[in-house]
């Protein structure tokens, strides 16, 4: 599956599996979906940790989880973690458990709705995201 991302100005269409870290990822409206209302619209297995900076995503956790209710995305703010405070960073040490989980797509989850065009910056790819972690 392929998606967009962002080369200086631009964006290009790139093959997920050729994302690293930093790079900046999105998913334009509805191409994440996975209702099978037309064929342009498909469910993408996310093999990468990420975080939404803009958009929302409905994902399928599942796989890691367990949970059969799907899980709303939306994008990271200031102070979005459990106690407020806007000078903490992204924490990723306790993994799904993550202060910042709704708005971490992990690694081994499956998208099924995306809403507007949706913005990520990769986290941890390969052996170091959550599917390989978990």
């Amino acid at each position: 599956d392929a998606g967009g991302k962002r080369k200086g100005s631009r964006w290009e269409e790139v093959p997920v599996d050729e994302l690293l870290p930093g790079d900046v990822f999105k998913f334009a409206d509805g191409e994440a979906n996975g209702d099978g209302a037309s064929s342009d619209t498909r469910r993408i297995a996310v093999p990468f940790d990420a975080v939404l900076i803009e958009g929302s995503i409905v994902v399928d956790e599942s796989a890691l989880t367990g949970e059969s209710i799907p899980q709303s995305k939306v994008p990271i703010r200031a102070g979005d973690d459990d106690d407020g405070d806007s000078d903490d960073l992204l924490d990723l040490t306790d993994g799904i458990a993550s202060p910042h989980r709704n708005s971490i797509l992990f690694g081994g989850t499956t998208t099924i709705h995306s809403e507007g065009t949706s913005r990520l910056v990769v986290l941890r790819t390969g052996p170091h995201s959550t599917v390989s972690i978990h």
